[in-house]
């Protein structure tokens, strides 16, 4: 990946806060988790500039689910998808704004003290890895 690349990246609604809070979680595979990992790494950089996107963005490479750049899970709805929209409702963004990793950042920990409950339904996640993730963004490290 380039460095101008690396400044800007394309991500759908609900992986703004999956991205950011998984410590080891390899549900869609191995080859997700590696490129989730790399997507986690470029957000450390909060100069990084985020564009919501509606559909499948960067971080959905290597995702079995990913079907011609859309989810087979979520991407059903008009207008875009429950679980994208329900994250993209806690931090206050819509789809197709964009978003600095540092800002992204911020209003994660100012909008969400707990997992929000759309990840278990959303993906069945319950994994205490991503709440240890919220953990440690929150400061409670």
């Amino acid at each position: 990946m380039n460095a101008e690349k690396e400044k800007r990246i394309r991500m759908r609604g609900h992986h703004l806060f999956c991205i950011s809070m998984m410590q080891n979680w390899t549900l869609w595979g191995p080859r997700f988790w590696e490129n989730a990992k790399k997507y986690k790494a470029i957000l450390q950089n909060p100069d990084v500039t985020i564009e919501i996107v509606r559909y499948c963005g960067d971080t959905c490479s290597f995702c079995p689910r990913d079907v011609g750049g859309k989810c087979e899970l979520y991407d059903f709805e008009e207008g875009g998808n429950r679980i994208d929209l329900e994250i993209l409702r806690q931090l206050g963004l819509n789809i197709g704004e964009e978003i600095t990793s540092g800002d992204l950042r911020r209003k994660i920990k100012a909008n969400f003290e707990c997992m929000p409950s759309i990840c278990i339904w959303g993906c069945g996640v319950t994994d205490s890895e991503c709440a240890e993730g919220l953990r440690k963004l929150r400061g409670g490290d």
